[in-house]
């Protein structure tokens, strides 16, 4: 991992700063290594590599965040209740028998996966769904579905396959 962020950092300063050889060590830029301008220099560097990590990993933390709002039933039950029209914090929390300190802590949750907007009306908030960020989610449980299927259809096959053994069994059981 390391080699790959100095590979990444000596193409970075090699092709988006001009005069950038001179921060890298003598024998990266050909031995004619000059001192660094500044000791910032580098720290320019390393932001522009968390910068690329972070790109990287942005699908991968956005899904996940939507996988762990809809890990609970409560949040679950959250999202089916505002489908069909937005609702009010109070109107969402009627329901349950938490308190309404809880819902808003569900409401974080749902929020910070970007599953919900919420959008204040006065002394109201009000709460919508926010369908977009599930079509990632969608598209990578539709990818492992093939999978399921087969592993499922064969578990079918077998199980058909096991009571039809055991119908024949207790057929000739019952006509020696």
């Amino acid at each position: 991992m390391h080699k790959l962020h100095n590979l990444i950092d000596r193409r970075i300063l090699r092709t988006h700063r001009p005069g950038a050889e001179a921060l890298l060590p003598p024998h990266e830029c050909g031995g004619c290594h000059r001192p660094q301008k500044h000791l910032t220099d580098r720290l320019t560097l390393r932001f522009a590599r968390r910068t690329f990590n972070h790109m990287v990993k942005s699908n991968a933390a956005r899904l996940d965040s939507v996988f762990h709002a809809l890990s609970d039933s409560t949040r679950r039950s959250i999202l089916r209740d505002i489908t069909a029209r937005e609702k009010t914090v109070g109107e969402i929390a009627k329901p349950y028998r938490i308190s309404l300190a809880a819902v808003s802590k569900h409401l974080k949750v749902l929020e910070s996966a970007e599953l919900i907007a919420r959008e204040r009306r006065g002394s109201f908030q009000i709460v919508r769904l926010n369908p977009a960020p599930l079509r990632p989610a969608e598209e990578w449980l539709a990818y492992y579905q093939k999978f399921w299927e087969r592993q499922l259809d064969a578990l079918q096959h077998f199980l058909e396959g096991e009571e039809d053994e055991r119908a024949r069994s207790s057929a000739r059981a019952r006509n020696p």
